[in-house]
């Protein structure tokens, strides 16, 4: 028979909309980086200036959606720190600037690097976030904004596969 402390908590949660299995969980928008992949692109057809146009898929892993006004994000990939702009799925299968980011589901965050910074398979580390602006509830949160991911060309059909070092 549950306390009646138990019980009051319980019952909270769910008037919160939580389910009960997981009563103890508190609300939480938690974002993490699980790709990355990048085209070269023109930015002016005159000069012939390229930069690459850079894509990290993020998932929400949180319980809670992610909404938000303020639809940039601080990214850092490798040393370089840059700004992109947050794109979350739509109802018909694509993707929007700023649109709401469900738990489990996927979205991304765009932006611009300069020409030749990334490379086909290269390893690079990624961290999301860097201004904590977009994720909710406690600091552990934060502390899955980083992971090392192989940088895929978008225009290459060829996969990155990660070998385990040879036996010597």
């Amino acid at each position: 028979m549950k306390t009646p402390i138990v019980w009051f908590f319980g019952a909270a949660f769910v008037a919160m909309g939580l389910s009960p299995t997981r009563a103890w969980a508190l609300p939480t928008v938690d974002l993490v980086p699980i790709s990355l992949s990048f085209t070269e692109v023109v930015n002016d057809d005159v000069s012939g200036t390229y930069s690459q146009s850079v894509n990290v898929t993020i998932k929400n892993t949180g319980n809670v959606a992610w909404e938000s006004s303020d639809t940039t994000m601080s990214v850092a990939i490798g040393d370089n720190v840059v700004t992109g702009v947050i794109y979350g799925p739509t109802a018909g299968g694509g993707f929007a600037l700023g649109h709401r980011i469900a738990p489990g589901k996927r979205g991304f965050v765009h932006l611009s690097l300069p020409s030749g910074t990334l490379h086909h398979c290269q390893r690079v580390r990624v961290r999301i976030d860097l201004g904590h602006e977009h994720q909710t509830m406690i600091r552990a949160v934060f502390y899955n904004d980083t992971a090392v991911l192989s940088a895929r060309d978008a225009n290459r059909s060829t996969a990155c596969a990660i070998l385990p070092p040879p036996h010597l």
